[in-house]
């Protein structure tokens, strides 16, 4: 198997069956060895940027991670916003970028660039390809680190000879299935302290669970910074109104009253607040502020129609 081959299997071990982008001359043995993958959907997109953007929507309403591909040079710099916004909102992003190949560095051949670095700011983890061999332990580790932990964006650098190299046969097929479930693993709390928490449990006056029962609301902690238009949806057909354009489940049981969360309303990344049964406030970016209140508007002529 060649390195673009042990890319796809690796891909498909960790559960991976959609990936946004569009192809490269640098990047033709990997699209050859999607060809014979029927369980991946490759979604072609207009550019880069779109392809980076989808992945992300598509992790933060799968609840999985999102993968994203593009070519070298001109086409790794145009697929860096979305892996930032990515990286900035927690988000499990997966981007691969074709490179030129190894034996032609430092030759200033076309699309030539630094990928690493250019990649470095606005991920947790960036890595180059060098042989075929290691490409399933690269893919398993840049999976893991996008799910694990504090969630984020991880990017890889596929250079042209190394996906199209054989393996040397020391390549394994790996088993994880970290892209099923975000966050797939949490750090652990010191011993000591989970030790002293449960002494101060122990001589409690009172069940450490009777105050919980008391409170009647549930509240959640969303960062709410550099979001600054908010509006209200109100009344009987709210929560019809804004699943018209919001995938979340808004049912009572589901998100109770004070309950807060970070979802997309249509194209727009929105902070959503139940204020109450049957009323919530949505705030946006100011500059897609236009387009949620037209959203929105239309979405109540439909619900009063």
């Amino acid at each position: 198997m060649n390195g673009a081959q042990l890319l796809v299997r690796a891909l498909r071990a960790h559960g991976v069956d959609t990936i946004f982008g569009l192809p490269g001359d640098t990047g033709m043995a990997f699209y050859d060895a999607l060809y014979h993958e029927p369980a991946i959907n490759h979604i072609m997109t207009r550019d880069e940027r779109s392809a980076s953007f989808m992945a992300d929507v598509y992790a933060r309403v799968s609840r999985r991670l999102g993968v994203c591909e593009g070519p070298s040079g001109g086409g790794a710099t145009y697929i860096i916003p979305g892996v930032a916004e990515a990286q900035g909102s927690a988000i499990p992003v997966l981007c691969m970028t074709s490179d030129t190949p190894v034996n032609e560095d430092y030759r200033n051949v076309l699309t030539e660039l630094d990928q690493v670095g250019l990649f470095r700011p606005v991920t947790k983890w960036t890595e180059r390809g060098h042989r075929a061999s290691g490409m399933e332990d690269a893919v398993h580790r840049a999976v893991r680190l996008a799910t694990s932990d504090r969630p984020g964006a991880v990017h890889l650098s596929l250079p042209a000879d190394v996906l199209e190299d054989e393996s040397d046969g020391t390549a394994r097929a790996t088993s994880g299935r970290e892209s099923d479930v975000v966050p797939s693993s949490r750090p652990r709390a010191d011993a000591t302290e989970v030790e002293r928490a449960a002494r101060l449990i122990e001589g409690a006056e009172e069940a450490p669970l009777a105050g919980c029962a008391k409170v009647r609301r549930l509240h959640s902690a969303v960062g709410v910074s550099r979001r600054d238009v908010a509006v209200s949806v109100a009344g009987p057909a709210a929560e019809a109104c804004l699943n018209a354009g919001c995938p979340q489940d808004l049912s009572l049981a589901a998100f109770p009253v004070g309950a807060c969360s970070r979802t997309v309303l249509g194209k727009a990344e929105i902070v959503l607040y139940r204020t109450a049964e049957d009323a919530f406030r949505v705030e946006c970016w100011r500059s897609f502020s236009d387009y949620v209140f037209t959203l929105l508007s239309e979405a109540a002529r439909d619900a009063a129609a």
